[in-house]
């Protein structure tokens, strides 16, 4: 091979890396990119159909509109006070329905007696819609700012006890035998076996329970509320501006999928051993 082809050849060589890398960087962040690019889009449409008035902005404001109407809201003392205050009532009902829906599940699916007397009660309030709940819960707390606590509380403790029970009853008999086989100690059982089984049940139960939480804090604010941004949410659909009203909906949106990430970082952070398995299975 001739000096010149060489060259040649070296060059072919260089140029092709970064088409090479810049293939592969598409590939590794296709995950992300994809969505983003889908969302662009969706909003280019829509901005350009608003523009073009083949929407009516009385009925669906435009992107821009939705922006503007979220800056100028934000800039107020207002709302910032409205965030506080639906924060700590989804805080203070979620945290509530979680910890207790964790402990009542699990003990409903270990307590063979205990699941024959409150699994029935648990699978009724489960299938029971929150807003029916509002009328009891006016009337055990009135307007109050623990009413809302209590409706999420009412809303979301069902779900997470139900998710709760079912993993419990669902691990393999086979581990419990092994470990009994070897004379392990009830808390040595609990702690190296059922636990670990069903802690990925527990943190989707918890996801589960963002949702219904932030529907009870939704529920809540437009039946017993002066505050709060469902709340305000419903006072902008009231006067028909709809770009605050989109605002405000996309961001009680963008808070709780807030919350299914803080659940997903710390899920990956208790649960590594789940990523080792995984890690090893795909090898």
């Amino acid at each position: 091979m001739s000096l010149a082809q060489s060259r040649a050849l070296g060059a072919d060589f260089v140029g092709a890396a970064p088409a090479r890398s810049a293939k592969q960087w598409l590939r590794d962040n296709e995950r992300k990119l994809v969505p983003l690019g889908a969302l662009i889009v969706f909003l280019a449409g829509w901005q350009v159909a608003s523009s073009a008035r083949l929407i009516n902005p009385l009925f669906f404001a435009s992107p821009w509109a939705v922006v503007d109407a979220g800056y100028q809201d934000v800039k107020t003392a207002l709302f910032w006070s409205d965030l506080r205050v639906s924060l700590t009532e989804f805080g203070i009902g979620y945290g509530f329905s979680l910890a207790s829906g964790l402990v009542v599940g699990f003990a409903i699916g270990w307590f063979r007696r205990l699941r024959y007397v409150l699994r029935p009660i648990v699978d009724a309030l489960n299938s029971i819609p929150g807003i029916a709940l509002v009328p009891l819960v006016l009337i055990w707390f009135g307007l109050a700012f623990s009413s809302k606590i209590a409706l999420i509380f009412l809303v979301a403790f069902p779900v997470v006890v139900v998710n709760m029970y079912t993993a419990t009853t669902s691990i393999n008999p086979q581990y419990l035998r092994v470990a009994r086989s070897f004379d392990s100690s009830r808390w040595r059982l609990l702690r190296t076996v059922v636990f670990p089984a069903i802690a990925p049940f527990a943190f989707a139960a918890a996801r589960v329970g963002v949702g219904r939480g932030v529907s009870g804090v939704v529920v809540g604010e437009y039946f017993a509320a002066n505050s709060g941004l469902a709340y305000r949410l419903f006072q902008a659909g009231e006067s028909h501006d709809t770009a605050l009203v989109l605002f405000g909906a996309l961001l009680i949106t963008v808070l709780a999928l807030g919350a299914f990430r803080l659940l997903n970082a710390v899920e990956r952070r208790v649960l590594r051993w789940r990523q080792v398995q995984t890690s090893l299975a795909q090898e």
